[in-house]
């Protein structure tokens, strides 16, 4: 599901707004001018982004540069998450008669 997202900008407080490709608002709130908040609110974009390995990669080179680590772990971190998560997908199943002894 495509997510568009807005920023206004001003001097004491951003505007975030985001909608989805149905036309419903999914986020629409104040943001802090702190680097706190903005901070928070690029790492939810890169997490967000991350289901799209394109857009993730293309997002952590776009705001930490070729030459980052942000970059570089957004690459990585997808290479590493799907073989872990493939064998854990494996140890369940081969535990599962465990858990239906246990029933």
């Amino acid at each position: 599901m495509p997510i568009a997202v807005g920023i206004d900008v001003a001097k004491e407080v951003h505007w975030v707004s985001a909608v989805d490709d149905q036309g419903e608002i999914r986020i629409d709130r104040e943001l802090d001018n702190t680097p706190a908040a903005i901070a928070a609110l690029i790492a939810s974009a890169l997490i967000g982004a991350s289901n799209f390995f394109e857009l993730a990669v293309a997002t952590a080179i776009g705001l930490f540069g070729f030459n980052s680590g942000a970059a570089l772990a957004t690459v990585v971190g997808v290479l590493v998450e799907v073989p872990v998560m493939l064998s854990v997908v494996r140890i369940t199943m081969r535990s599962k008669a465990w858990y239906e002894r246990a029933r």
